[in-house]
Parts: C-alpha cells; structure tokens; sequence
C-alpha cells in the first residue's frame, strides 16, 4: 500500500469516526432534553386544566355564598317562622316571602328559580322557574348540610340544584331553600377549548352509582369514542389526587393523552383528552430541528476535516489537536443548548408557583374578611366591653396571621406612659395585661408610629426604628419581627396594636398590613362604643348631682310652668321656710300666693306675669301657718325649649330675715346667694351644654344614616330600572319593526284591526313611544345624580379626618337643597354661581364641613325667600334670588370659601350675636339657634380655620370660611 492510498484511508477513516461520534453525542444529549420537553408538555396540559378547574369550583363557591345569603336574610326568617308557627294561617307569611324571594331573583341574573320549604319539607313559596317533584325531594334528603346537584336539564337548559338548610338564632332548622342557578357561564368554561389545539376536549362528570357520568358530553361525536375516557376514569376514581394517563390505541399516533383533576368538597371531577401526538407535537418539532441541524453540524465537519486532511496528511498527528477543539465546540454547542432547556423549565415552575401564590393570597384575604366581618359584629365591641372586645380581637388576630404574640396598647391621659390593655400568648394560650412603658424612653419607635402609620419591621432587632427594645423587650421574651399600628379616635393617635413574631423572621405582606389596619379600625370602634357609654353614665351623674344640690342648700329651689300654674319641683327646704307641706303646693299651686304678706301680694302677682318675657328678682314677706312673718328673696329664670319658646321657670328663694334685722346678716346672706347664684348658673350652663353637644351628634348620626340608608335603598331599583331600559328599547324597537314588516307585506288588514289601529292612534304611538323612552333614560340618570349625592352628604357621622374634594360636598349639599332652589308657580327660583378656584384635596372632617355648608346656604335661601315675599309679584323678576359661591387657595395652607346671597340682610347687633348657642332671629318653631352656632365650633374648634360674616341690612350677607389644607390638630 503506497502513501497515497494510505493518506485516502486515512482521511476516509477520520471523516467517518467524526461523523460517527458527533452523531453518538447528540443522541445522547438529545434524548433527556426530549424527556424534559415532554414532561413540561404534559405540566402545560395539568396548568390548564387546573386554571379550568379554579374556575368551575368558583362558580360552584359563589352559587353557595348567593343560597346562604337568600337563606340568611333575616325578613325572611321572621315570615317563615311565623309560617311554622300556624301554617294554616300563613297566606299573609306565605305572599311576604314570595316577594322576598322575587326581590332576591331580580338580584343576580344567575338564578332562575328558588323553592321554599317549611320545617316539615313542604311547599311554602317558589318563585321564577319550578323544580319538578322528583328532583325537589331528592335534593332535600340531606337538608341539613349545603348540597349542590349533578346538572339537570330543562326546558333544553342545563340547571344545578343548590339546596340550603335555614337556620335560626338557635341554629335549629326552621326550612330549605332549593336554588335553581343557569349553568351558563359552566358551560363556557367547559365549552372554552382555548389552547388545547384541535383534538383537546374538556370534560365535566362524576361517580354516580359506582359509574362514570358525564355532564355535557360533545354531541358531534360517538358514544364510543368515549369509552376510553370512561376506562380510564373508573381505574382513578378512587383518587382524589391529579393524573395523566396515557390511553394506548393501535396505532401510535391514534394514543389519547388524558388528565383528570377532582374538585375539592363535591364528587365531580374535570378531565381534558388530548390526542397524543397533537400534544407531543411541538416536541417533536423541536427534536427533528435539532437533528437536522446535528446532520449538518457533523457533514459540515466530517467535509471540513477532509479537505483539511487532504493536503496534511502528513502532518495528522499535529491536527488531531485542531479536531479534538471542533469536538469541543460541538459540545459547547450542546451544553447550551441543555442551559437553554434548563432555563425554560425553570420559567414554567416560576409560573406555576406564582399562579400557586396568587390563589394563596386570594384565600388569605377571604379569611381576613371573614374574621373582620366576625369581629365587627361582635357584642362585646358594640356595647364597648374593652376588656372582652380585647381579648377576642387579639387572640383572633394571632390565629389568622399565625404568629406568637398580639397586645393592645392604650396612651395615659397624659400620653406620658402606654400601657398593656391584654396581650395574647399562642403558645400557651393565655392572655395577661398590666405591663406599662414610658414613652420618652424610646423616642424613636414613638416618632416613627406617629409619622408612619403603620411600622412593619421582618427584623425588629436592627431595624432602627425599633432597636431600642432590644435589650428591655427584645431579648427576654425572644421577639425577632415587629409589625404595629397606631389606632386613631377624632384624628388622635389612642393606642398603638402590636403583633409580634418570636425565634423566626416574619416577613410581612402588604395582605398583613391592610388586615391589622383593620383590626385598629374594629379597636377604635369599640373605645368609642365604651366612650359613648361613659358620656351618658356622665350624664345621667351630672343630674343627679344637680338635684343633690338643690336638695342640700338652704334656699328653695323650684320649677314651675311660664305661668305659675303648675309647679314641676319644689326643694325640701320648702317645708321649713314656708312651714307648709310640699304636697300641698303640688296639689294646690295657688297656696303660695295665699301665703304673701297682703301688702306685698299684688306687687309680687305682677311681677310673676311678666316672668315669661325677663327675670323675675323680688322680695316680700310670708306669713307662715303660726302667723310668724318672714322675709323672702325670690329670682326666677325663663327656660326656652329647643323651639326658643319659653315653656318652664326656675327660681331660687331665700330666707333673709336675719338679713332685715341684721347688717352683718344682711351682707352675709347677699354674698351666700350670689355663690349659690353661681353654682346654679353654672351647672345649669353644664347640663345645657352637654344636652346641646348629645343632642346635635344623635341628630347628625342619625341623620347621616338615614341619608345613606335611603341612597342605597333608592340605588338598587333605580339601578335595575336603568339596566332594563336599554332592553326595553330594544324590545320595542324589535316590536315596532315587526308592526312595520306586517304594514309591509299585510297592507290590508281586517276591518276591526284597522279600526283598533285609528282608535290606539297607531302612527302617534311609534313616534312618541322612543321619546317617552328617553324622558325615562334621562329621569333615571337624575335619579342617579341625587344618589351620588346623597351618599357624598351622608358622610355626616364620620369621625375621622380624610382627604375630600371639597367641591364634591358643596355640590351635595346643593343637589339635597335643590327643591328649595328651583323656579316654583309664583315663585322665580334662586340663581346659584358657582365660582370654583383650583383646591387640593382638603385634610379635614368631611361630614361636619358638609353640615356647616348646610346650615349657612339654608339661611341663605331663608333671607331670601324673606325678601321673596315681602314684594309683590311684579317686583319679583326685576330682583330675581342669587348665591355665589367662590373657592380659591389663597396661602400654600389655606384655602377660602366665600359664601353670598342678597337676602334681607342683618343688623350689626344681630351679626354681633350671630354664632351665640339658641340665638336666632327666625320664628318659634323654625328655627333652633344652633346651627351657626354649631358651624363655629366646627370651623373653629375642629380645624383650627376662621369663620367670619359681612351683612349690610336689606342688601344681603356674605359668609368667608378659611380652613387649613392639611388641620392642624
């Protein structure tokens, strides 16, 4: 063999080894990457179906929650166990629920009927479509328990039969309620073969009877081509677990993939099948790519190395270097190619768990939900029984969020020291109180929870705004993570809730955070539940006090009518001036005119008729029983009611006989009257004042509530009436087209419908019938506005300062104010300019701002209705009724509202007195003479502003309210 044919063998030689191996190594390199693609396939495959699942048992759980809402309300609790108690004469119950029940299918367009059954299972009420018999007393076999049925079909609809057990206080079972919900929307999804390429069927079904059911099978396809499905099913069934099964079939290509997925809390299952090689496809796609490439990586090498080898033969040895470097970027090639596999399952195990967190956090927050609605409700918080409210909310917040440690701390009156109200051990299950710190010894903390709110801290130990507790706090107990928030009454930091984590670092979510805000909130109602009872024990003291002293000085107190007729109280020491029982003057009130010296009779007798209209101060003498004579001090005072008429008197009479016979007598008993002069003044300024300030807050909470009960009661009708009007629309328009369809192609009808169609005016009733249409769009949409406004007004009970458009409530109290504003017969309206400047959101208590722009434009439009009809009609055009009102930021703090009307005016002494409590101008009856009053102390008081008034007699007012941006509290 000559060199030539040796250096062709060996080049021949080389080409094929390189091939050869290049081949071995991808085929070794290909084929767990061809695993891995698969598996991620199939995990696609079990996504979707899981995200097709999440959706069936949410519209499983929201037909539960709508049956449990029916079944808990509690009007109709009452009507069924009034039904219960005498069913004989229970059509009165009966036709109530009936129309509950009809209020509660209007509802949710997901219903379409619901049943009602008494205590005995029998038929009270259904409304909308019936449940046959059969299915009636199956579904309530088990009525004690929630259940939901396989689908039925009626009428060519798919239906689920929820059934609900009605309870009552007691939780005894007083009925069921058998809910008939469209399956829709389940059919969408079952229908919704998104991403499962062509051959990818959805199914829904169950084990029934040891049997495999299916719900809505595909009506294009056989019965057998089922059957594997079936098989399949049945040797899982007694899993609760998610599979994938491979169905074999003769054929490769005809195998079927099928996963199965089970519902959690019902015996149904969803399942998706998928032909085989359609699922696998894109895999083996990508695998034939890579193989081809892999031919002309090695061809390209193997024809490469010839032509290296050609003319080096020779020199094979020192290019065997050069070859082994093209093996090795092969395999570089390769190895990224792996990385690349490996990086695209990790993105689908990102995805996967970040659809996983969202489905947690989704759960977490129903559960929140559930313990704050639990908490709001409870008794103990309502009736403000800290000491019970406490310990629910804590040991509640502790076993939601899972952590070791939950107190309540309150701030001394002083805010010198805060102290522990109870603390709630998990561990050990215990709660303990008593524990108090000084708040000058940590600075830090206290500066960061009033300027933030709300301090989250995963590592309390080297957070700075808390490492202060370190060695005290930290330490000892083994606290790591640190998550507290201030609880606010009136705009004042109170207390502070403190949840605390022990031995593990606790990293906070924003879901922890927004549920122990909250649960701040629920503690900030139940102080001002305890403090609202603490006022009427207060109140209910200062009463008492007051009648202890009247009842232990030694002058006589009394309390009559305007006119002396009747006398309401007389004080004990009566007796002993008088010498004459107090029985006798509450029987006969004219017994103490009888006792005045005759001489002084008829001068005492006029001044007590001039007592309605000013202060009664007089002195006379008596004449006792025993004929002794003693001189008497007498002042009364005139009581106005809440209607500024004068409807009691109360005075004060002294014994000043000593004070006749004595100098020295006579001035000690003017300087113990004028003492006693001022206590009384003063607690009776006290007991006013605290009436005025119980009185007003009563009214405006109830006012508030009031407004908003009927926003949201008007809301839902008008709503729903809205909702319907475009279908109306359609709907007639549909009907009218038809009318002109049978005009058309019917030009001439019978007699007597031609003269039914001139009698209805046929013609006039298509054209006036879409105006009447758009009259009623244009009503419900005013409608709409008004309650809008309503519920901006209706913040009159909130307590705490908030961010508001301050327009927003201006423009509310307007719309309330409307029907006093607008043109009436005989009457040219009132003109309202509205001169809005460019304000930021205003830091301020919204609902008592609204109620000081209430209280001003209704005096407003009372002067100028005044001046409305002090003229006669002509004059009315000439001089129509304006208000302006102009906003403007007139510092970077403040902002100013001006306020005008040309009413009638006023008089620099009554401008004087304008904001004095029960001054008013207006007659008995209409006004109280508190509203300025009010305004003032709200203005003033409560946000620290200005509020001032400019009024010229017969040319009208001007309000000017200056506020700051954000209060200064």
């Amino acid at each position: 063999m000559n060199s030539k044919q040796l250096q062709r063998l060996l080049i021949f030689y080389s080409a094929v080894g390189i091939f050869a191996i290049s081949i071995l190594v991808a085929i070794l390199s290909i084929f767990p990457l061809y695993q891995q693609l698969k598996k991620g396939e199939e995990r696609n495959l079990q996504s979707a179906l899981r995200t097709r699942t999440l959706a069936v048992e949410e519209f499983l759980s929201r037909a539960k929650d709508i049956t449990a809402q029916i079944a808990s309300r509690t009007q109709a609790k009452r009507e069924l166990e009034s039904y219960n108690l005498n069913p004989n004469a229970g059509n009165s119950a009966a036709a109530n629920l009936t129309r509950i029940l009809t209020d509660a299918l209007k509802e949710t367009e997901d219903l379409a009927g619901i049943t009602r059954l008494d205590q005995n299972n029998q038929l009270i009420a259904k409304v909308g479509l019936s449940i046959p018999n059969p299915l009636q007393k199956l579904s309530f076999q088990d009525s004690k328990n929630n259940q939901i049925s396989h689908p039925i079909r009626l009428n060519d609809h798919s239906y689920l039969i929820v059934t609900t057990p009605i309870l009552n206080s007691k939780k005894q079972q007083i009925g069921t309620d058998l809910v008939l919900f469209k399956m829709d929307r389940l059919e969408e999804i079952i229908a919704d073969y998104t991403g499962l390429s062509q051959t990818g069927e959805i199914f829904l079904g169950a084990f029934q009877d040891e049997q495999i059911k299916l719900f809505f099978p595909s009506i294009n396809q056989p019965k057998t081509l089922y059957e594997p499905l079936i098989k399949a099913l049945e040797k899982n069934r007694m899993s609760q677990e998610s599979r994938l099964t491979v169905v074999p079939a003769k054929s490769w290509i005809h195998s079927q993939v099928i996963a199965f997925e089970p519902l959690s809390k019902i015996n149904w299952w969803l399942a998706i099948k998928i032909e085989r090689n359609e699922l696998y496809a894109p895999v083996n796609r990508q695998l034939i790519t890579i193989g081809i490439v892999t031919i002309i990586l090695s061809l390209t090498g193997a024809s490469g190395m010839i032509l290296l080898l050609r003319p080096l033969a020779g020199r094979a040895i020192i290019k065997a270097d050069e070859l082994e470097k093209q093996l090795q970027e092969k395999n570089l090639t390769l190895r990224e190619l792996n990385y690349t596999q490996e990086q695209l399952l990790l993105e689908i195990r990102d995805r996967k768990q970040a659809e996983t967190k969202l489905q947690k956090r989704a759960e977490q927050l129903r559960n929140h939900n559930t313990v704050l609605m639990e908490l709001a409700q409870h008794r103990a918080v309502n009736k403000g029984d800290l000491l019970t409210a406490f310990r629910a909310i804590t040991e509640a917040t502790a076993k939601m969020l899972g952590v070791e440690r939950v107190s309540i701390w309150l701030y001394d009156d002083s805010k010198t020291y805060l102290q522990c109200l109870n603390l709630y051990h998990k561990k050990i299950d215990q709660h303990s109180a008593e524990v108090k710190i000084r708040v000058r010894d940590y600075p830090a903390y206290f500066q960061a929870i009033s300027s933030q709110d709300i301090l989250a801290a995963p590592d309390a130990r080297t957070d700075p705004r808390t490492e202060e507790f370190l060695e005290d706090y930290f330490n000892p107990l083994g606290i790591v993570s640190l998550l507290d928030t201030a609880i606010w009454i009136s705009g004042e930091i109170v207390g502070i809730l403190c949840i605390e984590q022990c031995e593990t670092i606790q990293n906070w979510t924003p879901e922890d955070e927004i549920f122990v805000r909250s649960i701040a909130n629920i503690i900030s109602l139940a102080i001002e539940a305890r403090n609202h009872q603490q006022a009427e024990l207060a109140l209910k003291e200062s009463e008492r006090m007051f009648r202890q002293l009247a009842e232990s000085i030694d002058s006589v107190f009394w309390i009559s009518d305007a006119h002396g007729e009747k006398i309401y109280y007389v004080s004990p020491a009566y007796e002993r001036v008088w010498g004459r029982s107090c029985r006798q003057i509450y029987q006969q009130p004219q017994c103490f005119i009888e006792s005045i010296h005759p001489e002084d009779r008829e001068r005492i007798i006029f001044a007590l008729t001039q007592i309605a209209s000013a202060e009664y101060e007089e002195e006379y003498r008596i004449v006792k029983p025993n004929g002794e004579i003693r001189w008497i001090y007498d002042r009364g005072f005139p009581i106005a009611n809440d209607q500024g008429e004068i409807d009691r008197v109360t005075g004060i009479a002294t014994d000043i006989t000593e004070r006749k016979q004595a100098e020295t007598a006579l001035r000690q008993s003017e300087a113990q009257l004028r003492e006693q002069k001022q206590q009384l003044q003063q607690a009776f300024k006290e007991l006013q004042r605290t009436q005025t300030r119980m009185i007003q807050s009563e009214k405006m909470s109830s006012l508030g509530q009031m407004v908003a009960g009927i926003a949201h009661e008007i809301n839902n009708p008008v709503n729903f009436i809205h909702g319907n009007l475009l279908h109306a629309e359609n709907y007639i328009e549909d009907l009218l087209n038809l009318v002109q369809l049978y005009q058309k192609y019917y030009p001439d009808p019978p007699p007597e419908i031609e003269a039914e169609i001139e009698t209805i005016e046929l013609d006039f009733i298509q054209e006036d019938i879409k105006k009447l249409l758009q009259s009623m769009q244009v009503g419900t949409e005013r409608i709409r506005e008004i309650v809008k406004s309503l519920r901006i007004f209706s913040r009159l009970d909130e307590a705490e300062i908030k961010e508001v458009n301050l327009h927003e409530g201006i423009d509310s109290t307007l719309m309330i104010l409307h029907n006093r504003l607008k043109a009436k017969p005989g009457y040219p309206g009132i003109e309202v300019i509205k001169e809005y400047g460019q304000l930021p959101r205003i830091n301020c208590y919204s609902g008592q701002l609204n109620q000081v722009f209430m209280n001003i434009l209704s005096n407003a439009i009372d002067a100028i209705e005044d001046v409305h009809y002090s003229k006669s009609l002509p004059e009315n055009p000439c001089n129509p009724g304006c208000i302006r009102i102009k906003t403007e930021r007139i510092a970077d703090n403040w902002v100013q509202i001006l306020i005008a009307d040309n009413g009638s005016g006023m008089s620099e002494e009554v401008r004087s007195r304008l904001f004095d409590p029960f001054f008013t101008t207006k007659p008995i009856g209409k006004g109280t003479g508190l509203g300025l009053s009010i305004s003032y102390q709200i203005v003033i008081e409560k946000h620290k502003g200005q509020i001032e008034c400019d009024s010229i007699l017969g040319k009208g007012t001007q309000f000017r309210i200056i506020i700051p941006i954000q209060t200064l509290l």
